[in-house]
């Protein structure tokens, strides 16, 4: 997302970044914080168990916990989507995250009417 960003320049001054955790029980506010901020500076976060929960709800986010090969630690299997929207939250588009980078500028800039 930070080379997208980079990438639309200071248009990108009409974005903002909202990174969601889908496991809140392990993401602090600020572990979170310093996650997304190893990628940009201008991205934000939430991870309040009730905002996550709303969100993911509202977005048809699926999360789903899953053991993992080491004792008492789990894996999060989850959707992984960049999801546009305007200023009155009406979704723009649903872009997943596996695709490549001129491909996601193309679609933000589209999207956003850059």
């Amino acid at each position: 997302m930070h080379n997208a960003l980079v990438a639309l320049g200071p248009k990108a001054d009409h974005v903002l970044v909202v990174f969601v955790t889908v496991d809140p029980d392990r993401d602090s506010a600020e572990q979170l914080r310093q996650y997304v901020a190893f990628f940009d500076p201008h991205i934000h976060s939430i991870s309040a168990p009730s905002s996550v929960t709303r969100i993911l709800g509202e977005f048809r986010v699926r999360a789903v916990r899953t053991p993992s090969a080491t004792a008492g630690n789990y894996l999060m299997d989850h959707t992984a989507v960049v999801y546009v929207l305007d200023s009155g939250q009406r979704v723009l588009d649903a872009i997943p995250e596996s695709i490549p980078q001129q491909q996601l500028i193309r679609r933000l800039t589209a999207a956003l009417q850059l």
